[in-house]
């Protein structure tokens, strides 16, 4: 019935009439429905934004496991800086090295209150000079009211000193004063550097190089503490009045106190042992918490030391807890 077929209103459509055969005349309708094609489309577009939507949503609640926070009880942490203090002897003033083994009883072989003593060029004063013998050697010993030296030598007929072995004792003592601490610390600098030593006394006489790549470098680390040490006092009212020698501070918390002034944020490595009942499945890094109580004249404050270790590999999150030189972020703040 063709008036039938003209009732439908759609708003887009094709009519197609066919050839009319026995005064008949055939109609056949083709809709072409764009409207509810866009609207199929529109919503399929709907679906996939709302499951990326959705996948977001799971991401970021995964990424809120990723970090995990342990405190001191729960690790053992040594930094790079902490292992190079450590490696060197620095821990606290006073200084001290000591490798000469235990004499029991020592003889005075010569002593001398006034020598003739320099470092290259330079005239060192106010040092006494003793030799003595012992089981194991003879030992030449140079001692001020800042420090003492004390050297295993021969002695050969002509009065002349030479080194012999590694055996080796200094230190400087904790009456060392302000205006005097950096020209000690030079002076050892130039000591193990390869500066030559001059002994001219009426009995004993020696040129003695004691070059030590290791001990230069301690006083080499020793000498920038120091720096560190007087740009902290200049900042800040410490409990002691800016005598780093008599500091009650250790290096490594002289080191975390200027790079907190400075606001450093510091890379470096680090070795990490973990108490074997952490879980870290889920983890991409650890934070890890250590604090320092520093001394200053208003009273303790504490120092937080945050550690981050960026990337967790995955023998750290199973059964092996124990990791050398491991990349970390330091970071200090106050609390």
């Amino acid at each position: 019935d063709v008036s039938s077929d003209k009732k439908i209103k759609e708003p887009e459509q094709l009519e197609i009439f066919a050839e009319s055969k026995k005064n008949e005349i055939k109609i056949e309708t083709v809709p072409v429905v764009r409207e509810q094609d866009e609207a199929i489309e529109s919503n399929e577009v709907k679906k996939e934004e709302i499951t990326e939507v959705a996948e977001e949503k799971e991401e970021v609640k995964k990424e809120k496991k990723v970090e995990k926070i342990l405190l001191q009880k729960d690790f053992r942490l040594e930094t790079a800086p902490e292992l190079q203090f450590k490696s060197l002897h620095l821990y606290k003033n006073p200084v001290r090295f000591n490798n000469i083994p235990e004499l029991p009883e020592e003889k005075i072989i010569f002593k001398n209150d006034n020598p003739g003593i320099r470092l290259g060029d330079e005239q060192i004063f106010s040092v006494k000079l003793k030799l003595t013998s012992s089981k194991i050697g003879k030992f030449l010993e140079l001692k001020s009211r800042e420090f003492k030296i004390k050297l295993s030598v021969t002695l050969g007929k002509d009065g002349s000193v030479y080194l012999e072995k590694d055996y080796l004792e200094y230190e400087i003592f904790s009456t060392l004063s302000l205006g005097r601490t950096k020209n000690v610390i030079e002076f050892f600098i130039g000591l193990f550097s390869g500066s030559i030593l001059y002994i001219n006394s009426d009995k004993v006489k020696g040129e003695l190089n004691l070059h030590n790549r290791l001990q230069m470098l301690k006083f080499q680390i020793m000498r920038e503490s120091y720096s560190n040490y007087n740009f902290v006092s200049e900042q800040i009212s410490l409990e002691e009045d800016k005598k780093f020698y008599g500091s009650s501070l250790s290096y490594y918390e002289n080191y975390l106190l200027w790079s907190y002034l400075n606001g450093n944020q510091i890379e470096t490595w680090g070795n990490l042992e973990l108490d074997s009942k952490i879980e870290l499945q889920g983890c991409r890094e650890i934070v890890l918490e250590r604090e320092h109580s520093i001394a200053f004249k208003e009273g303790k404050k504490v120092l937080v030391e945050k550690v981050t270790i960026p990337e967790i590999q995955e023998n750290l999150k199973t059964a092996q807890l124990m990791k050398k030189r491991m990349k970390i972020e330091m970071e200090i703040r106050d609390v």
